[in-house]
């Protein structure tokens, strides 16, 4: 069998360890296997960020570049949205300069869209909506609607119509934008009745 081939299999196998919870199985298989792609060790990020096991995932990306694997775009959605979930912004915006400076990864707008969530999630809605003003890539509907949950996050009026009137721009039947900013006004009128 080729090389190729058996590089499919593993990497399918090691996929669905990852997808069955088993991370430390899979991570055990790749280390066993003679070839490793990036494909490989991407899976086993993204198992990794899935358990909430940030640490992991920076120590596998230092693995991969001590092997001389070289990451690809997908290497750093991982790794970003790692951060983004575990409120890293300063590891985040590392790895986010890194991607460009070192491998010469042009942002695309999920990294981009990472970054955003990483701020939102801290509470940084300001600065939020002025990276979505200062990206080069026009932000969609998936942008505006993460903005829209972090608004209701922190009951934040201002930001949330600002994100829904920019998503109702893109698509003026985008139920779902009309959802969540009825959520925000109804979580602030709960708010208003609560503290008279």
């Amino acid at each position: 069998m080729c090389i190729r081939k058996r590089c499919c299999i593993a990497n399918s196998v090691i996929d669905m360890y990852v997808k069955c919870g088993l991370t430390h199985v899979a991570h055990i298989l790749l280390n066993q296997l003679q070839y490793q792609d990036i494909i490989a060790w991407n899976s086993i990020m993204k198992g990794y960020v899935q358990c909430g096991e940030i640490e992991n995932v920076f120590n596998v990306y230092t693995t991969i570049c001590g092997k001389g694997i070289v990451p690809d775009p997908v290497t750093f959605i991982i790794i970003l949205s790692g951060c983004s979930r575990n409120c890293l912004y300063a590891e985040s915006r590392s790895y986010f300069e890194a991607m460009n400076e070192d491998y010469g990864i042009l942002p695309m707008l999920d990294h981009h869209s990472c970054m955003i969530n990483v701020l939102g999630h801290m509470g940084q809605l300001e600065a939020a909506v002025k990276m979505i003003n200062e990206i080069k890539i026009p932000a969609n509907a998936i942008v505006w609607h993460s903005l829209l949950g972090m608004c209701r996050s922190w009951g934040n009026i201002q930001f949330g119509r600002h994100a829904f009137e920019q998503a109702l721009y893109l698509d003026k039947k985008d139920s779902a934008a009309y959802v969540m900013m009825s959520q925000i006004y109804g979580d602030a009128q709960i708010t208003m009745a609560q503290f008279p």
